[in-house]
């Protein structure tokens, strides 16, 4: 995983007893919540606009309470200045600031990726933590547990649409530049919307 336009602007938190330290918990607290984390999700179907259905998963305690703290430390409150066109799952911004970047535009071009949040892989969310982050293995390892369902990225969990937006960070940006070269000097924006928050 490439970031050379995304930084996280903390220190890593080294040890798994400063992960503790940082989000309030033992390093035990973290181990036995990461060993058990599936059953503390439960999964509800959410009907979609063509008549489809989305898989949504919310988070019981104390899980929740854990990744609502991975959050703030991680990505939020300054921990990565996030580009303009991103608009899903940050604070301030929504669908709605979204399609204010695009009211002038001749064209608009939407893309709805199939399934977006259960494609990510645990071994994907793995390289956030370990690559972009920059966390030793056991803290990255841990992060992976406490933020994925099933080996994927559970849509409806306050972590997820942070997660995707530093994945696909690289791709995005590479597009933009793309489009540039084209002479396709379009607003970009991205707003992946993680229902149930």
């Amino acid at each position: 995983m490439k970031t050379s336009d995304l930084a996280f602007n903390h220190r890593s938190v080294g040890p798994l007893e400063a992960l503790g330290s940082a989000i309030g918990a033992t390093p035990e607290e973290l181990i036995v919540l990461g060993n058990n984390a599936a059953n503390f999700y439960k999964k509800f179907k959410k009907p979609k606009e063509d008549g489809s259905f989305r898989e949504i998963c919310t988070v019981d305690e104390p899980l929740k309470a854990i990744q609502a703290k991975i959050k703030s430390h991680f990505f939020c409150n300054g921990a990565i200045n996030y580009p303009k066109y991103l608009h899903g799952g940050l604070p301030g911004k929504d669908l709605l600031t979204n399609c204010k970047t695009h009211t002038k535009a001749k064209i608009l071009v939407k893309l709805d990726i199939e399934n977006f949040f259960g494609s990510i892989s645990r071994k994907e969310v793995k390289s956030v933590w370990k690559y972009f982050f920059k966390q030793p293995e056991d803290v990255a390892e841990a992060l992976t547990k406490l933020t994925t369902f099933r080996d994927c990225v559970p849509q409806g969990v306050a972590t997820s649409s942070y997660i995707a937006n530093v994945l696909f960070w690289e791709d995005e940006t590479e597009l933009i530049k793309e489009l540039e070269t084209l002479g396709l000097t379009c607003p970009f924006g991205k707003c992946a919307k993680n229902p149930g928050l």
